[in-house]
């Protein structure tokens, strides 16, 4: 049988070693020679959840990034070791996928991450999984998911809104950020991403709200196929306490899936029509999916009281009674957008600022975030400090 606590030692001289296993207690410890062959056979055998890689800081440096690439990519933790904080070998290794780097007189550390990974086996809690869907085009859909992200990450909450619209979605535009990767950058080195790498990727918005989207480069958004969005969508809940999904339309491949992994669907309608009786039928196939009527929450958008189609009607027609009303703001939309800035900052006291925080009051999963307070990685306190 496998031992699955085991730590794997890869070009480690004996002394180093022995420095390094210092303290520890059941540890098993495997080595492995510096080739990938070797490495391969081990990884297999030992099923490790640590792997030291030593790294030379000139000759052999290049098979040692392979040999970190090849470790990270079988789902190990990877502590790179070298002879000194060299700068750019610290970022190549980063780059390659290890997670830690440690040098010699920091086997404390090193020792710390090893018994963090042989004991650590749950998974972390997931966060709640919003999608906002619009039963009609035009309904606001955009706007909505921009505002809601920004004003649960202004409560203090972790929150990443994902654009999925392949065809660059409004989200990055509608909150003017740069920067960051894309979602095909997060689906190829979501092996090495702890926490803080993760949020150091994405682009955030001045709210605290982190933010992704495909980006420019539409043949890799082409390239992005259902099961990574499951895979994504996965990932990301384990690393923030709301996770809001834009950019879902219709019912293809990509947009069951989104849907499937969502743990809410505010269901976006306007007082037409044809708006309240798309809502219907969304809401038919919804059930027809398996979906729990709690998982639906109706939202009305620019609404008017006046108006005779009310929200009670709305509710009626739909089948699902409405959760929230967003007053129409025409005035107040369009000058935040003119700004570059949220309705929040633009209007603050404008009836659909009113509304939207109150909704976002309804939707609060966490108290203040513990992100201050958490403990930052071995490897940033490394680089930045």
């Amino acid at each position: 049988m496998a031992n699955t606590a085991a730590t794997l030692l890869v070009g480690i001289a004996p002394e180093d070693e022995a420095k390094i296993l210092t303290g520890l207690e059941h540890v098993t410890v495997a080595r492995a020679a510096p080739e990938l062959s070797a490495l391969a056979e081990a990884l297999g055998r030992h099923q490790p959840r640590t792997a030291i890689i030593g790294v030379p800081e000139s000759k052999g440096s290049e098979l040692a990034m392979r040999l970190i690439a090849q470790a990270s990519q079988g789902g190990v933790r990877v502590i790179a070791y070298g002879g000194s904080k060299d700068a750019e070998l610290i970022l190549r290794a980063m780059r390659a996928g290890a997670q830690d780097f440690a040098v010699p007189g920091e086997e404390r550390s090193i020792a710390q991450a090893i018994e963090s990974s042989a004991t650590s086996v749950a998974r972390a809690p997931a966060g709640r999984v919003t999608t906002v869907f619009p039963a009609k085009g035009g309904a606001g859909a955009t706007a909505l998911a921009t505002h809601l992200a920004a004003a649960l990450a202004s409560r203090g909450e972790r929150v990443c809104l994902v654009d999925l619209d392949p065809s660059y979605g409004g989200v990055l535009s509608a909150l003017e950020v740069k920067g960051g990767y894309a979602i095909a950058e997060v689906l190829a080195n979501m092996h090495r991403l702890d926490r803080e790498l993760l949020d150091t990727s994405l682009a955030r918005h001045s709210s605290g709200a982190y933010v992704l989207g495909h980006g420019e480069r539409v043949e890799d958004a082409e390239r992005v196929g259902p099961k990574d969005v499951a895979n994504l969508v996965d990932f990301l809940e384990r690393h923030y306490d709301q996770l809001i999904l834009d950019g879902v339309r219709g019912f293809g491949e990509h947009a069951l899936v989104a849907l499937d992994a969502s743990d809410l669907v505010l269901l976006l309608v306007t007082q037409e029509v044809p708006a309240a009786r798309n809502a219907q039928r969304t809401v038919e196939l919804f059930r027809r999916l398996g979906y729990p009527d709690e998982k639906i929450r109706p939202v009305v958008n620019r609404f008017h009281k006046s108006w005779k189609i009310d929200a009670a009607i709305l509710g009626e027609t739909i089948g699902v009674p409405v959760a929230a009303t967003l007053s129409n703001d025409y005035a107040g939309l369009s000058g935040a957008i003119d700004r570059g800035v949220l309705v929040s900052e633009h209007a603050p006291r404008s009836a659909f600022n009113q509304d939207l925080q109150q909704l976002a009051n309804t939707l609060r999963v966490a108290g203040p975030s513990a992100e201050a307070g958490a403990q930052r990685s071995f490897l940033s306190r490394l680089l930045w400090r």
